[in-house]
């Protein structure tokens, strides 16, 4: 089937969407309990209008038949475009309930079930409409359902090769990263060094141990008995700082 002849069944169903929005305004007045209801269903309506009519161009234009793009009799835009007829035609004879009277356009004729489910379905098909807006997307919407899903089984299997690829791909860089970080750490551990032998080069480790060495038991253990200390310790002083002060040689470093 060429695309022209797939373009006047898509065009069929520009009719029963602008009956399908024309009857679903005659409840808004009428069905205030419903009135969001009936907004969002004419919204899927327009949004599917849209794609319909886009997709309709593009079948009727040169673009298909230049690229060579035949549509199977069964293919899943041939079916998807039935079953959306289908489903419009449902839908409008439901909204004019026929044989009720006017009376009838009182009452929403929907269950709360009832419509979500004609909206899922007004939003499947409008996606489907959507996909085939491209000649790539029409070239696999050209094959039967079964093709489709052989190709995109194929696709998957392809998708999950890249994947891991680039699964292995995070690995090597998450190791590059962890050598980065080492060395940068070495870095600055060097530097650190650097800086603080470049400030004195007093062995500190060796004076503490030597001054230790000196210390009397208990010495300075009065210091924790001041109310000070014990203040600063509780964290109950005005002050976090604690700051012990005297003159050369008083003994501040044996207290420290």
């Amino acid at each position: 089937m060429d695309p022209l002849s797939l373009s006047l069944g898509i065009a069929g169903i520009l009719p029963l969407i602008a009956t399908a929005i024309t009857t679903s305004k005659e409840y808004i007045d009428n069905v205030r309990s419903a009135r969001k209801s009936i907004a969002t269903l004419i919204n899927e309506l327009e949004v599917l209008q849209a794609n319909v009519a886009n997709l309709h161009e593009l079948l009727k234009g040169d673009a298909l038949s230049d690229n060579a793009v035949r549509f199977d009799k069964s293919s899943v835009l041939q079916t998807c475009s039935e079953a959306c007829s289908a489903k419009l035609r449902s839908l409008c004879q439901k909204l004019s309930q026929e044989g009720k009277g006017k009376r009838s356009r009182l009452l929403w004729p929907f269950t709360e079930k009832d419509y979500q489910k004609t909206i899922q379905e007004l939003r499947n098909f409008s996606s489907w409409m959507q996909f085939a807006l491209s000649v790539d997307g029409c070239r696999l919407l050209s094959r039967t359902s079964d093709d489709v899903l052989k190709l995109m089984a194929e696709q998957l299997e392809q998708f999950k090769t890249v994947q891991a690829l680039e699964a292995d791909t995070r690995k090597i860089l998450d190791v590059v990263t962890d050598q980065k970080r080492v060395i940068q750490n070495n870095i600055e551990r060097e530097t650190r060094k650097n800086i603080l032998d470049w400030i004195s080069t007093s062995k500190h480790y060796q004076k503490h141990r030597l001054i230790q060495a000196s210390r009397a038991q208990n010495t300075g253990t009065w210091i924790l008995q001041r109310e000070e200390f014990i203040q600063w310790q509780d964290e109950t002083s005005s002050s976090n700082v604690l700051v012990c002060h005297g003159i050369q040689g008083s003994g501040k470093t044996n207290l420290a």
